[in-house]
């Protein structure tokens, strides 16, 4: 069971009202996986409170020898939004494109 991968599939509005279920999922799935992938591809908007989630999820993988990484369809809202809170430098399509511009999203290595 060394090798499994749990998909955390996400979806909606991930706001300040659903942050603490959301990272509850994440972390739950870290515990239970060394790897988790966060399937983005049916969210809707995000908010700050997402982006602490997202960050806080990553911490604590690196901290416990995980890998959290990101995959699916980005939004144009998500996209839109985590670009203009700086975030992000440039508008992604996809989760591995947001991982890689995602500001400090990696556990030191080089992606």
């Amino acid at each position: 069971m060394a090798d499994s991968v749990r998909v955390v599939a996400l979806s909606g509005d991930l706001t300040v009202e659903t942050c603490r279920d959301t990272l509850g999922m994440i972390r739950e799935a870290l515990i239970e996986s060394p790897t988790v992938v966060i399937d983005v591809n049916k969210i809707r908007t995000v908010d700050l409170s997402f982006v602490h989630v997202l960050y806080a999820a990553k911490k604590w993988a690196c901290r416990n020898g995980k890998r959290l990484e990101l995959a699916g369809e980005v939004a144009d809202g998500v996209a839109g939004t985590l670009c203009a809170g700086g975030f992000i430098s440039e508008r992604v399509n996809d989760g591995k494109q947001l991982e890689d511009q995602l500001l400090d999203f990696s556990c030191g290595e080089s992606n």
